[in-house]
């Protein structure tokens, strides 16, 4: 048998890097303890078989497995220390007396028995403070002592171990982690009370990891995590929380088999899956947080680790770097091993996205809503007293002088006065006020990322672009990308909804919504002039680094399909202002790029970054547009509402609608909602045509430029890198087409008309053409100078309406009472119309700058009626009057009928 023993107490160990500069890396252990025991045995049958008989002797023939093991730890901590020479004095303190440093444990506790076959490690208060100064302190320090005692770190496998791997076109790595979890000899569980990692890129910026109850444990192949709570905060601000973290390899279940036989042209019929749930997951941005400099910093450290830290490696998943020209040289088996990554299975229960509201705001409208409800209070009070008033002279006769209910009437002023301040220092204490601008919330959702080996390789995955963009031209030689990968993916939610601030019709809803498809991410390589230079601050003695940053975009081709039960989606100019805020909000999440060129407005931008195809098929969809300036009212609206919705989006051209279509108006008045169109089958088609100086859809050919880096321009030119892709106008060709009767069981297409709903379509379009957006937090006092957005409608020259109906029925009434009216029944209709825009100046006399008004003109109309049958009704004649117009060629047609 063998036994040890050790316990050890204050503890300080120094290592010192190659010069007296550098600081030194000091660790500071209170105390510890190891207690270890085995018992000799036999050696296991895999043991080496013996040496030969020229071998000398070995000390030792006895085998002793691990047995007993005990570790433990208190109060660890690491720091960094500025010493000229060894000689200089140190005064050894407590762990828990010490300034803050690299990081410390408060306490370890490692046990193994050989009964349980287990190895159990507790760890309570994990803190590590990251820096890149401290990192390069730290690196530097391993670095010498590694070369001074001779050790390699990291030393490259030899061929003669290359070649007992697997070699082959993959090598998935789910089937190479759940191998490696088999071999492990015995289970482990790992528990962590608390963990934090604070890093800090620069002075101004710092990001937060902290986990709280983490339990890992890994047993009979399968390994299982836990995290009670999951926070991710920047610049003390709190962004990203879970609840309830969980994680599981590898994940099986007959619905990941099921999604993944929809993708019948995958090679693989399973692949290992990586499970992570989670029962509440937020994201939550503070009103005004700049969190694009956080997130750049971050970037900007990443960047310096993977330029300090470089080394050849094997490609891995996602990595592209070979060029396009390249395509087809290359047969699969002389490929290099690519890493297959495992499925991915992501749930939660709730997710919530918010960005919060200016607080100023929130409590002005919590102002309004009391003192709206404070009148109403107040009147009661007053009809109370009154009442009470009228009961006494009822019962008591004119006992009550003037005076004394005078002096009730002030008095019931002054509780007024008393209730409405009471009331109001109560709502500034009150924390239940809303506080979120925009809210996304998503309720049972879960999402299946699928990797394959037919969307691996980096000619895979250009394949899958160039069909997923067909009618973007692909470049030739010389076009390579920095990053490259894609997925399948598979997901569902039970409930969707997108909320504008606590407006009552939420700008978004759907229900049961499902999606699946294909995804792919791209990142051209940079060319020079797409570099920008940065600067990473380093403390003394280390001097300051500068590094490359590419300027090249990320774009997105999608080619997904969704499904829902049903659909409400609401709009107007009274959510225009909030709009209006969100866009300065998403100004500070996202980083903006260095390009001095003017920025694309955002139907310039999607034809950027976005590409691809999109399907939707909804059971019922609703769409209101409201028709007031109040979001808060619901009383006049248009109301456009389909059945069976199938929806296509063609790479941005165009945009593709079939549904059964009822329009309905809902006035102020009760007695005026009426359905204005009922269409059964209505296909209808939105094409746009983008004008631009070079190829509208040529989006490879954008290179954006560095500040340093602009080429030399002709005088009072200013410099623009998407001068080629920019639109200069757009021309829009809307397509509707009711199909005949004979197709479906339905009534025909109907149309009817009161003179009320036309005066309050004319008051809805005075609304639309009048209606000028108001600046939000512009000028010197919201120290916001951006130029205004051109609106989306302005940047319209030409909109083109063809309209084709079959045998079709028009009805007007002059009004409800339905006493007089026209029915108008046509055979066929076949119209097209052309307006133009132009935009014209306005002379103000008061010399005024306004910008120019839009004027919309008719540029070309035609069109054509099979037959006509108009029906003059009245209540005073109890038959109808009918008055026929026909073409001579149908007369006889008519008449039969």
């Amino acid at each position: 048998s063998f036994s040890l023993d050790v316990h050890l107490k204050d503890i300080n160990a120094f290592l010192y890097g190659s010069s007296p500069a550098i600081p030194a890396l000091m660790a500071r252990l209170d105390s510890t303890s190891l207690v270890f025991s085995s018992t000799s045995s036999p050696p296991p049958p895999n043991t080496p078989p013996s040496p030969p008989p020229n071998t000398p002797p070995s000390y030792s023939t006895s085998y002793y497995p691990l047995g007993a093991l005990q570790l433990d730890l208190h109060s660890l901590a690491v720091d960094q220390l500025n010493f000229p020479s060894l000689s200089d004095p140190f005064l050894c303190t407590p762990s828990p007396s010490l300034p803050q440093g690299l990081g410390g444990i408060k306490s370890l506790q490692m046990k193994h028995t050989t009964t349980s076959k287990t190895l159990s490690v507790a760890v309570s208060d994990l803190d590590v403070h990251w820096t890149p100064s401290s990192h390069c302190c730290v690196y530097h320090t391993l670095s010498t002592m590694a070369e001074d005692t001779r050790l390699v770190v990291g030393s490259p496998v030899s061929s003669a171990e290359r070649e007992d791997k697997p070699q082959g076109y993959y090598v998935s790595v789910g089937e190479e982690v759940s191998k490696a979890l088999v071999r492990v000899p015995f289970s482990v569980a790992l528990e962590l009370e608390s963990a934090s990692v604070h890093v800090r890129p620069d002075i101004r910026s710092k990001a937060s990891l902290v986990m709280r109850a983490v339990s890992c444990s890994v047993a009979d192949g399968h390994c299982h995590a836990t995290v009670d709570e999951f926070t991710l905060s920047f610049d003390g601000h709190k962004v990203f929380a879970l609840a309830q973290l969980r994680a599981t390899f590898p994940e099986s279940s007959e619905d990941i088999r099921a999604r993944r036989k929809e993708f019948d042209k995958f090679l693989l019929k399973e692949n290992p899956v990586v499970g992570l749930s989670a029962s509440k997951a937020e994201v939550i941005f503070p009103y005004m947080y700049d969190f694009s400099y956080t997130l750049d910093k971050l970037l900007t450290v990443k960047k310096f680790l993977q330029n300090k830290h470089r080394r050849k490696r094997k490609k891995s998943f996602g990595e592209g770097s070979s060029s396009a020209e390249e395509e087809g040289k290359v047969g699969r088996d002389e490929r290099p091993s690519l890493l297959l990554p495992p499925d991915v299975l992501l749930k939660a229960g709730d997710i919530l996205f918010q960005i919060c509201d200016d607080p100023f705001e929130v409590k002005l409208r919590a102002n309004y809503e009391l003192m709206c409800d404070e009148a109403v209070q107040k009147r009661k009070r007053l009809e109370t007293l009154e009442q009470k008033l009228r009961e006494i002279k009822r019962d008591q006769g004119e006992l009550l002088s003037a005076k004394k209910v005078q002096s009730l009437y002030d008095s019931l002023e002054q509780a007024d006065g008393r209730i409405y301040c009471q009331r109001v220092s109560k709502t500034k204490e009150d924390s239940e006020l809303r506080t979120g601008l925009l809210l996304v919330k998503l309720t049972q959702t879960s999402l299946l990322l699928l990797s394959d080996p037919s969307m691996l390789s980096e000619q895979d995955l250009i394949s899958h672009m160039k069909d997923i963009d067909s009618i973007s031209p692909f470049p030739g030689a010389g076009y390579s990308f920095s990053t490259l990968w894609g997925v399948h993916l598979s997901g569902d939610t039970e409930e969707i909804e997108i909320q504008l601030r606590d407006y009552p019709s939420s700008l978004f809803g759907g229900c049961n919504v499902s999606v699946s498809g294909r995804l792919l991410v791209a990142e051209q390589e940079a060319r020079e002039r797409e570099k920008r230079i940065v600067v990473v601050e380093l403390s003394p003695p280390w001097e300051s680094v500068t590094l490359e940053r590419k300027m090249s975009p990320l774009k997105y081709y999608h080619d997904l399909k969704f499904k829902a039960t049903s659909i409400d989606c609401s709009y107007g100019l009274c959510k225009e202002p909030a709009m209006a805020q969100l866009n300065l909000a998403f100004d500070l999440l996202t980083t903006p790029t260095v390009d001095p060129s003017l920025p694309l407005p955002f139907w310039d931008k999607f034809r950027l970054l976005v590409h691809g195809r999109l399907q939707l098929s909804a059971k019922q969809a609703t769409l209101v547009l409201h028709a007031t300036h109040d979001p808060y009212d619901l009383r006049e609206y248009l109301e456009l509402n389909t059945r069976g919705l199938e929806a296509r989006l063609h790479d941005n051209v165009s945009l593709e609608l079939e549904s059964f279509l009822q329009l309905l108006v809902h006035t102020a008045s009760k007695y005026d909602d009426c359905q204005i169109l009922n269409f059964p089958q209505v296909k209808s088609t939105f094409s746009f045509q983008y004008e631009c100086k070079g190829d509208p859809y040529n989006h490879h050919a954008v290179v954006r430029c560095a500040p340093d880096k602009i080429p030399v321009q002709p005088d009072k030119q200013q410099h623009d890198s998407y001068n080629s892709f920019r639109s200069q106008s757009l021309d829009v060709k809307y397509t509707v087409e009711v199909l005949p009767q004979q197709q479906y069981c339905e009534p025909g297409p109907s149309v009817t008309l009161y003179a009320s709903t036309l005066r309050w379509l004319q008051q809805y379009q005075a609304l639309l053409v009048r209606g000028v957006s108001r600046p939000i937090k512009r000028g010197k006092q919201f120290k916001c100078f951006k130029p205004r957005k051109k609106p989306f409608l302005r940047h319209w020259r030409e909109f083109s309406l063809s309209v084709k109906l079959p045998r079709s029925k028009m009805v007007y009434w002059a009004s409800v009472a339905m006493q007089k009216g026209v029915e108008v029944t046509v055979g066929g209709v076949d119209f097209e119309m052309a307006y133009r825009m132009r935009l014209v100046a306005v002379e103000d006399e008061r010399n005024l700058t306004r910008r120019p008004s839009s004027d919309w003109r008719i540029c070309s109309c035609h069109g054509n009626v099979d037959s006509i049958t108009v029906h003059v009704y009245t209540a005073l004649q109890p038959n109808k009057q009918v008055v026929s117009v026909v073409p001579e060629e149908s007369e006889e047609e008519e008449g039969e009928e």
